[in-house]
């Protein structure tokens, strides 16, 4: 039972992350990640970034396969490996005009660890696995 809960965060905090980087809001990170922690910094930096060149990010869509809870720690943490695969997205000033934009990227397996923040599983860093993996 406690797998499923887990499983279930993970997708979930990924598919709103996508909009909160969507979104531009900053201070919604705080909802999907642990204060602090390396994932937030990163997507923090993200957002600054955007804003300072006053661009907002479109069509970001990642979609996971594959995924299963590898450990379960006794201090709240757990460790999530998926294949995960981003759509292509894309950066648009103020009027809407394209300045970059991504192609989809291919399948990639990766590791989120999730930390219990109270009640709540949230994003304490995702990264990638190394080849051959999952």
């Amino acid at each position: 039972r406690e797998h499923d809960e887990i499983l279930l965060a993970a997708v979930d905090l990924t598919l709103r992350r996508d909009k909160i980087l969507m979104n531009g809001d900053a201070r919604a990170l705080k909802a999907i990640h642990v204060p602090g922690s390396p994932s937030m910094a990163r997507d923090s930096e993200i957002l600054a970034l955007l804003k300072r060149n006053q661009l907002k990010l479109e069509s970001l869509q990642t979609s996971m396969e594959h995924v299963s809870v590898m450990a379960v720690g006794s201090n709240g943490s757990a460790f999530v490996e998926a294949s995960s695969t981003q759509s292509g997205y894309r950066y648009v000033d103020g009027v809407g005009k394209v300045v970059f934009a991504a192609k989809d990227a291919a399948r990639q397996p990766v590791r989120i660890e999730l930390r219990r923040d109270k009640k709540n599983w949230k994003i304490w860093d995702v990264g990638s696995m190394p080849d051959g993996q999952p």
